[in-house]
């Protein structure tokens, strides 16, 4: 799936108390094969659970076994709060080998941005993990009014997967209204599915309780925690984008260079 979120990798953490990555291994980037995925994650994980004593040999055999295996990108790798390492693969940033401050596309782990904002919502009060749709949204059908915020969270509203392309232009309301003609998959609470439209129904919720847009309230949020760097085309630095093996940048080749669309917000992935 497409996603268009960036970050630049030397942000570990988000606000209140959340973290963006586990500050344990943080990888951006591609390989052409998935042996990278087994022992040299395996050795790196040693390391950053501090199972292994002999640490800076096992960790340079592991970031060895990247280049070796074709990996394109970087990798940061932080244990129990000492200082992060930094590497950097391959001509894959638009200014050669990807540094520390190159941006990445997120993928789901926007996910997680969103959520935390929703959580921000709740600790100011403007919503609680029981709010349910019909107590954002005006005309809500029957079968969805009562899905709650919780729900959204834990992908258990019974929502499909996506009501639209990762690509296509679709603003908030029209999507709102898209969700609400589509069909439950299963009854709100009673089964788990993975569904992208909770996420971006939870963005939506976000701007109706805030009176913002997703972005400008992210902004703000990412602000209180002396954070300038996460964001989507206003933080977006070409210079620093990675990129593919095609040459294309991160909002060509994560939603097809077109505005951030209602499919995509909040969820990214």
């Amino acid at each position: 799936m497409a996603s268009y979120l960036y970050f630049s990798t030397r942000i570990i953490k988000l606000c209140a108390g959340a973290i963006l990555s586990s500050s344990v291994l943080l990888a951006g980037g591609c390989a052409h094969t998935s042996n990278l995925s087994g022992v040299a994650a395996d050795i790196t994980a040693n390391i950053v659970t501090g199972q292994d004593t002999d640490q800076e040999a096992r960790l340079q055999a592991a970031l060895d076994m990247l280049a070796q295996d074709g990996f394109e990108g970087v990798v940061a790798v932080s244990r129990r709060g000492q200082g992060t390492i930094y590497r950097g693969y391959g001509q894959s940033a638009a200014h050669g080998v990807p540094g520390e401050d190159t941006q990445f596309d997120m993928g789901s782990i926007t996910k997680t941005i969103t959520a935390t904002l929703v959580m921000k919502l709740v600790e100011q009060g403007e919503i609680t993990i029981d709010t349910q749709l019909k107590d954002i949204f005006v005309q809500v059908p029957a079968d969805k009014a009562g899905i709650t915020v919780h729900q959204l969270l834990t992908h258990s509203a019974g929502f499909v997967e996506a009501v639209g392309r990762d690509f296509e232009e679709l603003g908030r309301e029209d999507f709102i209204s898209r969700v609400f003609e589509s069909l439950l998959q299963f009854e709100p609470g009673q089964e788990y599915r993975y569904s992208n439209v909770g996420y971006s129904m939870l963005a939506a919720i976000i701007e109706k309780r805030t009176g913002k847009t997703y972005q400008v309230y992210l902004a703000g949020v990412l602000a209180e925690a002396g954070i300038a760097d996460i964001g989507y085309m206003d933080v977006f630095d070409a210079p620093r984008s990675m990129l593919t093996r095609k040459g294309e940048d991160i909002p060509t080749a994560s939603w097809g260079g077109s505005v951030c669309s209602g499919t995509l917000l909040g969820m990214a992935g």
